[in-house]
């Protein structure tokens, strides 16, 4: 097969699902460099203008546990200069000249800081800044620890938790929360994490003792309010939910959630206006992922004899969830709201109520609260938008000048190392609950050639038996760890890309980008072969930039439609980019660690983890090209040339 660059591909043969390395071709050429961004390094000389240092605290005055980005504006050309805070929380802004500036600071989780600052312009330190942030009472990040105040080991078992129950692994993520919680019991995120994981276990009582536990070390955090009620919902305390849901849409008034489940309570104790209140703001703050909220808004109308509206409202939740398995019920409450509004009002039922037609359990199983953990696979690029931190204005252009030009190195980093790859597989039942599972490990090798200028050939190498018909379910995963390429300046106009805000990645500062391949566009990144014919993939995802050096993080991609010819429903995949350190050369490469794909192929559900470790450096001598590892039987890889070179471990 010849190899076409920067793309990652599936291949299935004889009616059986395997893959084979293919990558696009495509043509380098120039691209505009704006302004760049200053990026998170140490302090460097002046020669002229002055200099703005400054430290940045959190509301009780400890330095902010996470990167921030500080950005100055001159007033009048609208020039901009930004860094991000290092470990220290301090950074440092140079070349400012004599000006109006607005000074912002901003880090996920918090308000931003504005603050107008003069400067005359001269060669000098100007002042060493103390700028104290303030928490978003609307922002609550699940992962984030507040590692200034508790032990490192508490911190470790958190972390550790938080990873197990993401991944579903909640018998090891109550393994590492008990642990937590046993070393420190009143940490308010420790309780939630146990009410949480208690929530997805089903163990609604002791969810609710961990979660009123969190409530009275944090009163006001809406998350933890929101779910509490959601537990008591569970409970059918409807009494009892009603208290915090009243307070988290009071801490939270953009929360949609806690609007729709306080609607619920509202409906179920027939206070009919406060309900239909409830439910249209749920709507209005949701949008499309609160479609659920409508059916509560037509019962609310229903029961108040607004009946044009309520059927509006009841069909508006069919349109928007025609498959949901109340839908048989919501037609024949339509049909009987339409009936009594055929009726005389004399006739109408007098003082009954209609609420009790649908159902009798509450609908909150229908919504995803945004807590969940899924039980096979995250949840989809759209469904779930990360939190970014409010007020905070996106240097798109430069952000994405910046990733390319470290895409561009990462292209020759792919070609410097050995590294040895581990490959786990799953076949999934429909539950989500494995069935089966291998484990292969190979020496594996990237080759990237520049066979005329502008043509780039990419190609993987695997040692051993490595073609597809050797891979569990002949399913052979090749070229994720180019999927950041997306971002390659000569491949990023195939896809419409915009830049979703500051958030955070690992405690690190990061931009978040959304994109989605262009219909008009080739489809270069990634194909499905099927018996020789090519299916090209329509993908969408994000991508986690780090706000300092502008690396691509992590990458999460998705099929933009099913792919109903070839029977693939489903399609997420993962990447996350590490620096690895090579001390004896005093090298160090931004490359690929690991890599997840979860796909629904022909009713089969699999998970598939590539992880890469063992890292070792090439040394080439000059004209020599790269070889491959050695083959223990035929296959595509074998046909390549063979050469000598050094290897140095990281």
């Amino acid at each position: 097969m010849n190899p076409r660059v920067f793309q990652a591909v599936v291949t299935v043969s004889a009616c059986l699902l395997c893959a084979a390395g293919a990558f696009g071709q495509v043509t380098t050429g120039a691209s505009a460099a704006p302004a760049a961004l200053y990026p998170g390094q140490p302090a460097v000389v002046v020669t002229s203008g002055s200099v703005m240092v400054l430290t940045v605290h959190d509301d009780r005055g400890k330095p902010l546990d996470r990167q921030a980005v500080v950005q100055m504006t001159n007033k009048a050309n609208q020039r901009v200069l930004a860094r991000v805070t290092q470990e220290d929380s301090t950074a440092q802004i140079v070349d400012l000249q004599e000006g109006v500036y607005d000074l912002s600071v901003s880090a996920f989780g918090y308000l931003t800081s504005h603050e107008d600052v003069t400067l005359d312009g001269r060669i000098s330190t100007t002042k060493l800044w103390e700028i104290s942030l303030k928490r978003d009472p609307s922002t609550v990040d699940l992962g984030a620890v507040k590692s200034n105040e508790m032990s490192p080991k508490v911190r470790k078992n958190m972390l550790h938790g938080l990873a197990a129950i993401k991944s579903s692994r909640l018998d090891d993520a109550q393994k590492k929360l008990d642990a937590a919680y046993k070393d420190d019991p009143s940490n308010p995120e420790v309780n939630f994490l146990l009410g949480y994981l208690y929530f997805v276990k089903k163990d609604m009582e002791r969810a609710q003792n961990y979660l009123l536990n969190a409530v009275k070390l944090e009163p006001r955090n809406a998350q933890v309010l929101t779910l509490l009620g959601r537990v008591q919902i569970q409970r059918k305390d409807f009494t009892a939910a009603r208290g915090p849901l009243e307070q988290a849409v009071a801490a939270d008034p953009e929360s949609w959630m806690a609007h729709y489940l306080l609607a619920d309570v509202y409906l179920t104790q027939k206070e009919f206006e406060k309900s239909q209140q409830q439910a249209s703001l749920a709507i209005e703050r949701g949008k499309g992922a609160a479609s659920v909220a409508q059916l509560i808004l037509g019962q609310a109308l229903a029961d108040l004899r607004r009946y044009p509206e309520a059927v509006q409202a009841l069909q508006a939740f069919l349109t928007a969830i025609p498959t949901d398995p109340n839908a048989p019920k919501v037609r024949e409450l339509i049909t009987e709201v339409e009936k009594r509004e055929s009726q005389a009002p004399a006739d109408a039922g007098g003082s009954q109520t209609m609420s009790s037609v649908v159902v009798s359990e509450p609908m909150v199983a229908a919504a995803d609260p945004g807590l969940l953990v899924k039980n096979w696979g995250p949840a989809g690029i759209d469904d779930s938008k990360p939190l970014v931190a409010q007020d905070v204005s996106c240097p798109q252009g430069k952000v994405l000048h910046l990733a390319g030009e470290r895409v561009k190195e990462l292209v020759d980093d792919l070609a410097k190392f050995d590294a040895i790859e581990d490959v786990y597989h799953e076949d999934v039942d429909q539950q989500g609950i494995p069935k089966r599972n291998v484990t292969l490990r190979f020496d594996y090798v990237a080759s990237i050639s520049e066979p005329k200028p502008g043509r780039f050939l990419v190609d993987e190498f695997r040692s051993g038996r490595s073609g597809a018909e050797d891979f569990p379910d002949q399913i052979a995963t090749r070229g994720l760890p180019t999927l950041a390429f997306i971002f390659h300046p000569d491949m990023r106009d195939d896809f419409d890309m915009s830049c979703e805000g500051l958030g955070t990645w690992n405690e690190k500062a990061t931009w978040l980008v959304h994109f989605q391949q262009r219909e008009d566009k080739p489809h270069r990144i990634q194909d499905y072969i099927i018996n020789g014919r090519v299916y090209p993939v329509s993908m969408k995802g994000r991508a986690w930039i780090s706000a300092d050096t502008f690396q691509i993080v992590r990458l999460e991609s998705e099929l933009v439609t099913p792919m109903k010819e070839i029977e693939l429903l489903s399609q997420h995949q993962t990447v996350d980019y590490a620096p690895v350190q090579f001390p004896k050369d005093k090298t160090e490469l931004w490359l690929p660690k690991s890599a997840e794909l979860y796909f629904d192929f022909r009713k089969h559900r699999y998970f598939r983890r590539h992880t890469f470790n063992h890292f070792m450096l090439f040394s080439v001598e000059t004209q020599e090209k790269r070889k491959e590892p050695k083959q223990a039987g035929k296959g595509p890889e074998s046909m390549s040339p063979k050469s000598k070179h050094q290897k140095k471990h990281a």
